[in-house]
């Protein structure tokens, strides 16, 4: 699936190697990024591999327990983080495609830490432990999600999706008390938001994004290589030729199209009619609305399916765990 500036020319695949870097975020000692980094800074980079067992999914691997009981001040420092409050990231947006996110990455892994952590600790019998960190991934979650790009959405749905699969499964067990299950619903919040995770915000900020971007910043010679070149995508498609050639004035034209297609994507997302955004994503691929929106417009129907299942989700774990709670 496209997903918009794509994961490449967000920079999120391979952001985060050997170490920590701000990413030109810049923080005053309130906002939450700059504790998440701290966290991070201390933190093994690898820590997340190989901390599940290869022979269920909800228990730690055999030397996983050890490696999470050695790094607690490192998650401690990432549960503080969640609750610090507003994050800013320092995304210079205004980079159009060059836009680095490189947070989202040691996010996704980050997840997977607090979820093993909490494998451990319900394997020692402590779910009042085990309930603050799966309760974190929401907070988590929340904190990845900015309604700008549809990349920072789907991670966030992801970390969301991974603390209510893990949540369910010891719901199914029984293992939560009725306090543990007040302090996850308080963790999960508003469960019944209809888009939780601002997919439809990402849709309409991607748009602004990359539309801006063109007409700022297009050059009056070649701006179809320019474009090219700023994506990152590769030359040989049918599409990606035409818009290789094209002057100014025709892709500024394909704006045009551009702004329908996500119009009618809009209108198909705001029915809630998934057959509505099939065939316009058909029109999408058939060129109906150029080469430009053919080559740059996300398709979202996998992303509404999962965001459809998402809710379904969590409002039948919200139900659960208030039946817990008393």
């Amino acid at each position: 699936m496209r997903i918009g500036l794509m994961a490449a020319v967000l920079g999120v695949a391979g952001c985060v190697a050997g170490g920590v870097g701000l990413g030109g975020a810049e923080t005053d000692g309130t906002n939450a990024a700059l504790v998440y980094y701290r966290a991070w800074a201390t933190m093994d980079q690898e820590l997340h591999l190989g901390l599940i067992s290869d022979d269920d999914e909800f228990a730690v691997s055999d030397d996983g327990a050890e490696r999470l009981a050695a790094e607690q001040e490192s998650i401690a420092r990432l549960l503080e983080a969640t609750r610090a409050g507003d994050v800013d990231w320092g995304i210079a947006y205004e980079k159009g495609f060059g836009a680095l996110m490189p947070h989202l990455n040691t996010m996704r892994s980050s997840s997977r830490v607090l979820q093993a952590d909490a494998l451990r600790l319900m394997e020692a019998g402590d779910s009042a432990g085990a309930a603050e960190r799966l309760g974190a991934l929401y907070r988590m979650s929340d904190d990845v999600v900015g309604g700008r790009v549809l990349i920072s959405s789907l991670v966030g749905m992801a970390i969301g999706n991974l603390g209510t699969k893990t949540i369910g499964h010891f719901v199914d067990g029984g293992d939560w008390t009725a306090a543990d299950a007040r302090v996850l619903l308080e963790a999960i919040g508003e469960g019944d938001d209809a888009d939780r995770y601002r997919i439809r915000d990402a849709i309409v900020g991607e748009y602004r994004l990359m539309s801006e971007f063109i007409v700022a910043n297009a050059p009056a010679e070649e701006p179809g290589r320019w474009l090219m070149e700023q994506t990152m995508f590769a030359e040989e498609p049918p599409a990606a030729k035409r818009v290789l050639v094209m002057s100014r004035e025709e892709l500024l034209r394909e704006l045009g199209g551009f702004a329908a297609y996500h119009g009618e994507l809009l209108a198909a997302w705001d029915a809630q009619d998934a057959d509505l955004m099939d065939a316009c994503e058909e029109r999408l691929v058939a060129g109906e609305f150029g080469a430009l929106s053919e080559l740059l417009a996300p398709s979202v129907t996998r992303a509404y399916a999962s965001h459809v299942r998402a809710k379904a989700e969590l409002d039948a774990l919200i139900e659960r765990l208030e039946e817990i709670a008393g």
